[in-house]
């Protein structure tokens, strides 16, 4: 370096330092040397990669490009931390369009038992209850938890296998319109709840004729006939079975 080099306004050089412009993107004023006023079109690099419109040909190889790169620890944090509270990423709402984009790229993928695993375990916990996006303040009443329990599951899958899976009162075999029917009442036996032989299987019609349901029809023994009485009544007779 000279030792009376000249900076600034001082150099004969100085053509007045830089000077203000227009963003093409978002319209934002900014400050450029005029050796670069009609090369410089943009205020920063984002404005620029939102105004840029590349080829399908391009795209494919920046995808392929990036295909199989795996980042580092730091560069991961790095970018926790830069999107950490962006109202960009937060609540974003997907068009239908970017959905059905989404769907498409995850159709028959295949993670490996370890991802499997690292996934159960960062979202254990963290949509239930609470945390759900769907929490209404705990409205869910304690009898639909438990009918939505592997217990109960698992005590009517019991009571369907014993009666082959057909309606004990029509005699109608379907594994689409069948229901788990409590002989002594859900609500009011609580002790009876997982008790095979105080299930019967029924079909959603015969069902919804039962005294439990809406309170219609009496249930005498463990049927093998539905009885109407009157129209508005019923009552299922059968001969026991354990």
């Amino acid at each position: 370096m000279k030792k009376f080099q000249k900076f600034g306004k001082d150099n004969s050089n100085w053509r007045g330092g830089k000077v203000n412009k227009n963003c093409s993107y978002c319209g934002k004023e900014y400050e450029v040397y005029p050796c670069r006023f009609n090369i410089s079109k943009f205020c920063s690099v984002s404005c620029g990669a939102k105004e840029r419109k590349f080829t399908e040909e391009t795209k494919q190889k920046i995808s392929k490009a990036q295909l199989g790169k795996k980042l580092s620890e730091i560069t991961k944090q790095k970018i926790r931390a830069k999107l950490m509270g962006n109202k960009n990423t937060m609540g974003r709402i997907l068009s239908e369009e970017h959905k059905r984009k989404l769907l498409l790229v995850n159709i028959g993928r295949k993670f490996s038992e370890e991802s499997k695993k690292k996934m159960s375990k960062i979202r254990k916990g963290r949509f239930t209850g609470e945390k759900s996006g769907k929490w209404k303040g705990g409205i869910t009443p304690i009898n639909e938890k438990i009918r939505k329990s592997f217990r109960y599951k698992e005590w009517r899958e019991k009571v369907f296998k014993r009666d082959d899976y057909t309606c004990q009162a029509c005699k109608n075999k379907s594994r689409g319109d069948i229901n788990a029917h409590h002989i002594k009442s859900f609500a009011d036996f609580p002790k009876l709840r997982y008790r095979v032989n105080n299930g019967i299987t029924l079909c959603e019609k015969c069902h919804k004729l039962t005294d439990n349901y809406f309170r219609m029809i009496k249930i005498i023994k463990y049927g093998e006939q539905l009885k109407l009485n009157e129209g508005k009544q019923a009552i299922l007779l059968i001969k026991g079975k354990e």
